[in-house]
């Protein structure tokens, strides 16, 4: 789950209200930039293709590069029993 569930609602209207802004700034950015050159919305958009590729391929690259933990190990900063300093984890 991406969201607590107490956040839900809020996490749900601010998703609707970029969706709709999108929706309503979209067709007038287009225009927009067809007005300067045929090209330009085109270009904007493999731009914006290039910039997902870019900030797909440096999320792989951190993720492959972050260190792999062991699973017994409790996480630094964790609370409760397994993450307490000078505790072991509980057993189960």
């Amino acid at each position: 789950m991406l969201v607590h569930p107490s956040q839900r609602s809020v996490a749900v209207g601010q998703n609707e209200a970029r969706q709709n802004a999108a929706q309503l700034a979209g067709p007038a950015l287009g225009g927009a930039l067809f007005g300067l050159s045929r090209a330009a919305p085109f270009a904007a958009d493999a731009l914006s293709y290039l910039a997902s590729l870019g900030m797909a391929v440096t999320a792989v690259a951190a993720t492959a590069l972050a260190p792999v933990r062991d699973a017994g190990q409790p996480t630094p900063g964790a609370s409760g029993p397994a993450g307490a300093a000078g505790t072991a984890p509980a057993a189960g």
